[in-house]
């Protein structure tokens, strides 16, 4: 190897004492034009066109960045994990219609209630919607019940009545 480089030198020292003064400066600023050349072609240009390709993306890089936060959001809110599920009870479900305002007999609400293989069969009478949302909102945090089939009747005085047939989904999904 050393004899190799001792030849290339010696042959590129040769071919520089044949030139002439003048045809040194043509080589010698033809070298650094080319290595200018080099240094924009591989350094500058690339990181000049990067930036302004990500200054176009950047709008929607942010709109992207919202899109996620919000999707985790989404995510926060869904109900919990299927091992940290409680089970569905009538005794359970019972007390979230108490504490909801929708316990049979008090205030002239009327109700079936039957759970049977993780399904809920409720009908309530005479009921407020904003009590019906806020009650199968915590069933689904607290439960993962779903509402598979829903009938919802308007009554007087701002009140409704339901019909409802809840499910759990199957734990080995």
């Amino acid at each position: 190897m050393t004899s190799t480089w001792h030849l290339l030198t010696d042959s590129l020292s040769h071919f520089w004492e044949q030139r002439q003064q003048r045809e040194k400066q043509y080589l010698l600023t033809s070298g650094v034009f080319l290595i200018a050349m080099l240094i924009y072609v591989i350094a500058i240009d690339p990181a000049l066109t990067g930036r302004d390709e990500l200054q176009k993306s950047l709008p929607r890089l942010h709109q992207d960045a919202a899109e996620m936060q919000a999707m985790a959001q989404q995510l926060a809110s869904l109900p919990v994990l299927d091992s940290q599920r409680t089970e569905i009870s009538k005794e359970n479900i019972d007390d979230a219609l108490a504490r909801n305002g929708l316990k049979p007999g008090g205030k002239g609400v009327t109700s079936t209630l039957s759970v049977t293989d993780g399904v809920v069969r409720l009908q309530l009478f005479g009921v407020s919607m904003v009590a019906v949302q806020t009650w199968l909102i915590e069933m689904q945090k607290t439960t993962s019940l779903y509402a598979e089939e829903a009938k919802i009747t308007r009554v007087d005085g701002g009140l409704v009545n339901v019909v409802l047939m809840l499910r759990q989904p199957d734990q080995n999904n």
